[in-house]
């Protein structure tokens, strides 16, 4: 089975999910934006049972645009956030795709689910195996 390790700068802060994510999605909020210092961030999320932790870890909850919280944990030494837990999936771990150091997975991955927040962008669209980004106007 392969896993993927996920760590902060300092690599103090580890994940370890073992086997294939259940789910991959694409987040272009205004709160991912943020985070991520780029136009959207990739997650891959993990069953929790599937999911090891090392290291300390310092928490930030905050709403989600669809009403539900994070939780993002982050190193206390270089503030990277290596996962995260949605209460909307308390199944489930998310952790930043591009942290991966270790990336074997039986087939090509690719986005099963794109979210969107009240920012102005609309659900992305996968048409052979090409994501475009549709930006619609929103009056403010």
């Amino acid at each position: 089975m392969p896993t993927s390790v996920a760590a902060c700068v300092c690599e103090q802060l580890t994940v370890s999910c073992s086997g294939d994510p259940a789910q991959v999605s694409l987040c272009h909020c205004l709160a991912c934006q943020r985070r991520t210092g780029s136009t959207y961030g990739i997650a891959a999320f993990y069953p929790r049972e599937n999911v090891r932790v090392a290291g300390d870890a310092t928490a930030y909850t905050r709403p989600s645009d669809s009403g539900y919280t994070v939780t993002f944990y982050f190193c206390p030494h270089c503030g990277s956030t290596v996962y995260w837990k949605a209460s909307r999936k308390p199944e489930m771990v998310g952790s930043p795709w591009a942290l991966s150091r270790i990336r074997r997975f039986r087939r090509p991955l690719k986005p099963s689910m794109s979210n969107t927040g009240i920012d102005g962008f609309r659900t992305c669209q996968q048409v052979s195996n090409v994501i475009s980004l549709r930006l619609r106007r929103v009056s403010l």
